[in-house]
Parts: structure tokens; C-alpha cells; sequence
């Protein structure tokens, strides 16, 4: 116990915990994609080639052929944050290309955790110790012109987990390079908000059966069950119905999530709302008391009033709200909001996930550790 409290006063301070942006209801699934495309605006001007596309080498390691380069032109949807790439000229992978509309000559640009530099996988390894010095290849096989793209390998990735890349030079290298680790920042930003909408649209792709994007009366009864939601067949008709807004006898995206959200509202929360909101009796919530609430009910002894100030923000004052704003306040719909994503956890955890909490000072046998890799 002596040897933890030594270790504290060299924990960074604990204002300088950087909150976790909170989850909020999506409009339409996949709104953390524009989140992350806005972010990677500035790429778009800074780096053009990498738009409209750039000719680099593919380096695959075949089960019987070995080592193959592939030459293929590699260019970023920035909007729909895919790498695309062309096929071989070919008349099958063309043809595959015309009736897939280039669906298999894509990546999705969210599966990826990690961008490497130089000869750092197992293939350039590989390449290094089998090429030989007088092949086409060996001049352009430098390690300051290649980069390695890897991809979630719980994902179902078609083919490969990694993508190795050969550049013509350093340049087109640092350039790739920069974008993609920008695009791994941005997606650390909204990882939350990410898991969350994917999570949605599991449960709606899930009852979506016939694939057409919308719910019948029967998948619409499905996805009751899903969600722990069992009524009689004459209550699920009049559910149907009052969810169905534009009277089309489908449920769309737009209404699952209106309708989703709405079934979450938990009517006891009311009580703790009026129990916190003293000053404003029943109206609003000021940070003080939230911060009151946070600390003294939640347990959350970590976070600021600085911090809870930032959370009204998020879900009382819009993004583009420029005016200054003189008194802040939570109210019920906000703090509904606010409750029911799982950011109350995630403050607490924001110091245990960026502080090192534990003692670290004994012998590595005396600790476990958690790997998802041999």
C-alpha cells in the first residue's frame, strides 16, 4: 500500500484527463463517418494525389506463387471513407468490377487500427530476405518508400488483414503515411459514438430479412423481440402504425431510430432529475449541481465542474451556436439524453484508462496480462 501512494503525486494532474465527447442519438446511422470526414478536410487540399489516386505497388504473399507485386492505381473516398483501387486490366476482374459497381476493389478505411513504416510486417520481411538483387523490383523495394495499412482482424476482411504498399518515392510515402494516421486520430474520437451506431444497425439489419432496408409488420415484430419487447399481435399492429409516420407500411432507418430512442425513456429518471435540480425546482439542472450529483451520488470524484459545464454544452447548445452563452443549464430532455448513453462510465474511467492507477513497482511475474495476440 506504501509503494501506491508514492506513485501518485507523479500521476499527471487530474484536470489534464481529457473527457471522452459523449454519445448522442443519431440522426441516421453512420453519422460518425461525416464526424470523421469533416475532420479530414484539410487532407483533401493538402494532399490531391492521394484523391484522385496514386500508382502504387500491392506486395501479396501467395500460397504457391510466393511473393507478387501488383501494380494498381490507389486512390481516398474521403466522403465514404473507403481505399479504393483498381483491378487488373483484365476482362474478369473488370467484368466483376462492372456488376459489383467496384464493390470488391474497396477497403473500409473504419476497419483500420495501425499504419506502418519501412519493412514492418511479415510480408516485406519475407520480400527482404527473398528478393534478389538483380529483380525489377529490388531498386523500388526501399523501406523509406513503403508502408503497411492494418486492418481489425475480427472484421471480415476479403483476403488479407494487412495491406503492403510500395510507393514510387518518399514523398508519396509521408503523404499516405500522414492521412491515414490522421483518419486513426479521428476515429479514436468517435470510437464511442461508432460502436454505438453499429450496434443500432445490427439490430436493424438483423430484423431486416428480405434486405430491402426497411421493416414489414412481420421483421418490425422480430425486432420487438430483440430488444425484450413482447406484445400481443394486436398491440404490435398499433406500435406498427404509430411509428410508421409517413404511412408506407415500412418502417425506414429515420423511424427505427426515432422509435428506439423513445422506448429507451425510463420514467424514474424524472424523480432523480427533480432530486438534483434545486435551484430551478423540477426545470433545469445548473453545472454545480450536476457536478454535486456526479461526485457525491455517481461516485465520479474525477471529474471538474469545468467538465460538467461541457457537458450541458454538448447537449444544450448546438455546434454551431456562436452567440455567448450566459448561464448554463441541463434540462430534462438534455439530461435524458445525457443519462441514457453510457458516458456517466466513461468519465469515471477516463482516469483509470489514461493514468497508470496500479502499482507497477514489483517484478513482471507478478502481474497478468491480457493480450487478444500469441
Amino acid at each position: 500500500m506504501e509503494k501506491i501512494t508514492k506513485s501518485i503525486p507523479n500521476m499527471p494532474n487530474r484536470q489534464s484527463i481529457k473527457r471522452r465527447r459523449l454519445i448522442k442519438k443519431p440522426k441516421k446511422l453512420g453519422e460518425w463517418r461525416d464526424t470523421v470526414a469533416r475532420s479530414l478536410e484539410n487532407s483533401t487540399k493538402e494532399f490531391p494525389d492521394i484523391v484522385d489516386g496514386s500508382f502504387l505497388y500491392k506486395v501479396r504473399k501467395k500460397k504457391f506463387l510466393g511473393i507478387r507485386f501488383f501494380r494498381r492505381k490507389f486512390r481516398i473516398d474521403f466522403k465514404k471513407l473507403n481505399i479504393h483501387y483498381i483491378p487488373a486490366p483484365n476482362k474478369i476482374t473488370l467484368g466483376i468490377q462492372k456488376l459489383s459497381l467496384g464493390r470488391f476493389f474497396k477497403l473500409d478505411m473504419a476497419n483500420i487500427v495501425e499504419v506502418r513504416k519501412g519493412f514492418s510486417t511479415d510480408t516485406f520481411n519475407e520480400v527482404q530476405k527473398n528478393i534478389k538483387a538483380d529483380s525489377r523490383y529490388a531498386k523500388k523495394l526501399l523501406p523509406d518508400n513503403c508502408f503497411s495499412i492494418i486492418f481489425d482482424h475480427r472484421k471480415q476482411i476479403k483476403g488479407h488483414y494487412t495491406l503492403d504498399l510500395v510507393c514510387p518515392d518518399n514523398a508519396t510515402r509521408e503523404s499516405w503515411f500522414c492521412v491515414i494516421e490522421e483518419l486513426i486520430e479521428a476515429m479514436k474520437e468517435v470510437e464511442h459514438q461508432k460502436e454505438y451506431e453499429l450496434y443500432l444497425r445490427e439490430k436493424f439489419n438483423s430484423a431486416d430479412k428480405s434486405g430491402t432496408g426497411n421493416l414489414d409488420i412481420q421483421e418490425f415484430s422480430l425486432l420487438l423481440k430483440q430488444i425484450n419487447i413482447f406484445l400481443e399481435e394486436e398491440d404490435i399492429i398499433k406500435v406498427f402504425n404509430e411509428v410508421d409516420a409517413d404511412n408506407s407500411s415500412k418502417i425506414n432507418e429515420a423511424e427505427f431510430l426515432k422509435f428506439y430512442h423513445r422506448v429507451l425513456v425510463r420514467p424514474m429518471l424524472f424523480d432523480v432529475f427533480e432530486n438534483i435540480s434545486q435551484k430551478y425546482k423540477g426545470l433545469a439542472i445548473t453545472p454545480e449541481e450536476l457536478h454535486k450529483f456526479l461526485v457525491e451520488v455517481q461516485k465520479n470524484d474525477c471529474i471538474t465542474l469545468e467538465e460538467c459545464q461541457n457537458i450541458i454544452k454538448d447537449y444544450e447548445i448546438k455546434e454551431n451556436e456562436k452567440k455567448e452563452i450566459k448561464h448554463l443549464y441541463l434540462s430534462w430532455k438534455g439530461f435524458q439524453r445525457f443519462s441514457m448513453s453510457s458516458s456517466m462510465f466513461h468519465i469515471r474511467k477516463a482516469e483509470m484508462e489514461q493514468l497508470v492507477y496500479q502499482d507497477m513497482s514489483t517484478p513482471l511475474s507478478h502481474y497478468f496480462i491480457n493480450t487478444s495476440h500469441n
